[in-house]
């Protein structure tokens, strides 16, 4: 089972990644955060296969938690998926955020499930 840890302050958002992730029961276990310093303990303790991570929140946003992840060598080897809504968040933070896979909200359960699996057979995780 893989353990997705997914990180958005919007509950309508939560929701729909918690009803998605359920259609696969036996394939995908979901660690909900809504803040970035929420995520970081949990990952640290937790070691998630995958993190979504939403880019645009308050207090620390998706850039920092990443950043952070980045400098933390026990979680720095983590897939990330950035999922926004923003249409421009690529072009604007792409340098900065090298490595991670994109994905543009409204979020598509194909293709999220497609997304996660990469991510997870990319870090040699099996599927």
């Amino acid at each position: 089972m893989k353990k997705v840890l997914v990180l958005d302050d919007d509950m309508v958002a939560m929701l729909l990644y918690s009803e998605i992730f359920k259609r696969e029961p036996d394939k995908y276990s979901v660690i909900k955060c809504f803040n970035g310093l929420e995520a970081i303990k949990r990952m640290k303790n937790d070691k998630p296969d995958v993190v979504i991570l939403d880019i645009h929140m308050p207090l620390v946003n998706g850039l920092e938690v990443y950043e952070k992840i980045k400098a933390t060598e026990e979680i720095n080897n983590i897939p990330i998926i950035v999922a926004t809504a923003d249409v421009s968040a690529k072009n604007k933070y792409n340098k900065k955020l090298s490595g991670v896979t994109w994905m543009l909200k409204p979020i598509i359960s194909s293709k999220l499930f497609r997304m996660v699996d990469k991510a997870c057979v990319k870090n040699h995780i099996s599927v």
